[in-house]
């Protein structure tokens, strides 16, 4: 696996296929760390970025993002649900947020953004990878429900 992180490392313009790569959005190096090291032992590739800005780059310019972990709260510049709105108005990758903690408000517009929900980032690891499988599967789920829907 190989750990993309921070802006000034480079970030392949297209990434192998035969691993899913994930998008880590999270202005916090430790769970940074922690995130990338127990989603590379589930066998993703982890690109991970520390600004909202970054991530909409990063989504313009590396085909193969299978998923984006998106923290709300990013500190200086773009939040997360920010960033997350603009990337999804020209890229179908699931987003999941993260956060510390989830007030009602939150809930409500995360859900407006993104329909596959959002992770406590202090939480169980287990639980993290977990949501992640589901996220994939259900997106997919959705990409060939929409395809046949399309289909003549």
């Amino acid at each position: 696996m190989q750990f993309y992180y921070r802006e000034g490392n480079p970030v392949p313009d297209i990434i192998m296929r035969d691993t899913k790569t994930i998008l880590l959005v999270e202005d916090e190096d430790l769970l940074v760390i922690l995130h990338t090291d127990w989603l590379e032992r589930l066998g993703f590739n982890v690109i991970a970025v520390s600004s909202g800005e970054r991530a909409i780059e990063v989504t313009q310019t590396t085909c193969g993002i299978d998923l984006i972990l998106m923290d709300i709260n990013l500190g200086h510049g773009m939040d997360g649900l920010g960033a997350a709105s603009t990337i999804l108005k020209d890229h179908d990758i699931p987003v999941v947020f993260l956060s510390s903690h989830m007030g009602e408000e939150t809930m409500e517009e995360t859900e407006k953004i993104a329909p596959y929900g959002y992770v406590v980032k202090d939480g169980d690891m287990t639980a993290l990878g977990d949501r992640v499988k589901t996220v994939m599967k259900l997106h997919k789920a959705r990409r060939v429900l929409k395809e046949k829907e399309e289909a003549p």
